[in-house]
Order: C-alpha cells, then sequence, then structure tokens
C-alpha cells in the first residue's frame, strides 16, 4: 500500500513541477511580448533605437518582476547585462569601462552565490 503511495507522490511532484516550469516560461514570453506591444504603442519618431530599448527593458523588468517568472535579483542582473549591451552597441559610448568590472572575480564569486541560494 504504501509503495503506491510513494509513487503516486513521487509522480504528483513530477506534474507539479513540469506545470510550474510551463507556467513561468509563459509569464516570460507574455511579458516580453507585452513589453514589445507597449514600445510600439508608446514609442516617438524623435526616439533613438537605444531610447526605444531602454523603454522596452523598463516594461520587461516590470512584468518580470509582478510576474516573478525568474527571480527577482536575476532580473536585477538581466538589467544591468541588457543595459551593458546596449549602450555598447552606440558609438558615442564605450561599454568596455563598464565590461570590465565584470570581470572581478570577486565579482563571480558574489554572483555565484546569488545563483545557488535557494528560493
Amino acid at each position: 500500500m504504501s509503495d503506491s503511495r510513494n509513487y503516486s507522490i513521487k509522480q504528483l511532484t513530477k506534474i507539479q513541477l513540469k506545470v510550474a516550469r510551463q507556467s513561468r516560461t509563459i509569464l516570460f514570453l507574455f511579458s516580453a511580448v507585452t513589453s514589445m506591444l507597449l514600445v510600439l504603442l508608446l514609442r516617438d519618431p524623435s526616439f533613438t533605437d537605444t531610447q526605444n530599448y531602454v523603454m522596452f527593458l523598463l516594461f520587461f523588468s516590470i512584468g518580470l518582476w509582478v510576474t516573478e517568472a525568474i527571480p527577482p535579483f536575476a532580473v536585477g542582473i538581466l538589467i544591468v547585462g541588457f543595459m551593458v549591451f546596449i549602450v555598447g552597441q552606440e558609438n558615442s559610448m564605450d561599454a568596455k569601462r563598464y565590461v570590465q568590472t565584470w570581470s572581478d572575480g570577486v565579482i563571480w564569486l558574489f554572483l555565484g552565490g546569488f545563483f545557488w541560494q535557494k528560493e
């Protein structure tokens, strides 16, 4: 009798993890699509591409924080990484100065600690 209970609990746990993963993926995609639509609706012809990207990042990060599709610390890291990537695309800005701070070993140690932390 207890074997069938253990098996059913294991199967139920697998199903719950799969549903949670799928719902987070759907929320992530929903946040991305909603952010794109908001940028398309609110952008001005005088905006540069970088300004449109930053506006997308604003709406996307708000959506990720509200839906908790990814952990909040990962949203913060996404913001910094995305900004360095986008600012580095402009010829007037030198992203090398900002990227060099990420190459320090202490930074990666702190980031590893955040990633290993359990929710």
